[in-house]
């Protein structure tokens, strides 16, 4: 699986869109890692935590006092010196590990239809949680009530089992490319409105499944962990996305946010997007569209020793550090600490480097570097 972007195109294009003035949103989340005095043009925080858009909540999105460097950062003392032609070279791939697309799935999966490829990565190990999970909550709640009421829908309710969750969710994500003004829109008799989702489950049966559905028993989970709902479902699919695919040479980290409007404590708020309220999701991806593994963000993960944007990356990279790759991110994750920490795992790092980003030698503060100049 080859890319048709070389790692030079992808060199320009960073460098390319990091040459424009800074935009009027950033991703530093009043990060304590980034100062205030070397960079004017940069606005506010791109990712104001807004938490149900109610003053009420613990966080305080806007205006928090900015944290004070911790003790590794304020000891660090990093000098920038001229370009002196010496270049890490850390070999590729030493082993001569084969890497790319798993031949096995090839092999199974040639002239596979994408429903095929989707059951592969949505196996029925994750099927079979969701079936068990959500049945266990279902027989819960009817147990929690007392007098349920002879009209109640929960009455009507009975164990689901993998092939109508598999159906339950098709409906979803042909909810998600045929949009309607409303779900029940996709049950109309109307000329205008029909589709077949009748066909495959009725919406009486879709909404209490969309009700009860569970990834986790909430009697045994973790309350302190904001994302408990999700149970073992991102660790579950990260391992079916890493068995179809060892990356090559080149790694990308960025992020993604999936549009949400209803309450949670860690939603974001990004003033100049499309879509302005939604989930933030960190992804390490490779050419040419591949995501290996994500991170659902939740709000700063407390370390002394890392910064925040560092510490996405080495959470993502973790199982692909030690040989010889090269990661690929934009300036909001590029630092010289990020630098030296890939580097002491033998990955190369490529990004440009904010003016105000804490731990920068004095001279990247001086002035700006110019395209093809090198500092090392």
């Amino acid at each position: 699986m080859n890319s048709n972007i070389r790692d030079d195109d992808i060199e320009q294009l960073i460098f390319d869109s990091d040459l424009e003035p800074y935009s009027d949103y950033d991703d530093t989340d009043d990060d304590p890692n980034f100062e205030d005095d070397q960079c004017s043009s940069v606005s506010s925080s791109e990712d104001e935590i807004v938490q149900g858009c109610s003053n009420s909540f613990q966080h305080r999105p806007v205006g928090r006092p900015r944290g004070r460097a911790t003790q590794t950062q304020q000891t660090l003392n990093t000098t920038w010196r001229s370009d002196d032609s010496t270049i890490n070279d850390y070999p590729y791939n030493p082993q001569n590990i084969q890497v790319g697309l798993n031949p096995d799935i090839i092999d199974a999966l040639a002239g596979g239809s994408p429903y095929d490829f989707f059951s592969f990565l949505v196996d029925n190990n994750i099927l079979f949680k969701i079936v068990t999970e959500t049945n266990r909550f279902a027989a819960q709640k009817i147990a929690s009530f007392q007098n349920l009421s002879p009209h109640s829908r929960l009455r009507a309710w009975y164990d689901t089992d993998i092939g109508e969750i598999k159906n339950f969710l098709g409906v979803v994500l042909w909810m998600g490319l045929v949009q309607l003004p409303s779900y029940d829109h996709y049950w109309s008799t109307s000329a205008v409105f029909h589709t077949n989702v009748g066909r495959v489950m009725s919406r009486n049966r879709f909404e209490i499944i969309m009700q009860m559905i569970h990834f986790i028993d909430n009697e045994q989970a973790d309350k302190s962990n904001r994302l408990y709902k999700l149970g073992t479902l991102v660790e579950d699919l990260t391992e079916n996305y890493n068995i179809c695919y060892i990356p090559e040479e080149s790694l990308c980290i960025d992020e993604s946010v999936i549009p949400f409007m209803g309450r949670l404590l860690f939603k974001q708020y990004i003033k100049n997007k499309s879509h302005k309220y939604g989930v933030k999701i960190f992804k390490l991806c490779v050419p040419p569209c591949y995501t290996l593994a994500m991170k659902v963000y939740a709000g700063k993960e407390a370390d002394q020793n890392i910064s925040v944007s560092a510490k996405v990356v080495i959470d993502l990279a973790a199982e692909y550090l030690n040989f010889g790759r090269t990661m690929y991110v934009d300036n909001w994750y590029s630092s010289v600490h990020l630098a030296d920490l890939l580097g002491e795992q033998k990955t190369h790092l490529v990004g440009t480097l904010r003016t105000n980003r804490k731990q920068n030698p004095k001279e990247a503060k001086k002035r700006r570097i110019m395209f093809n100049e090198k500092f090392i």
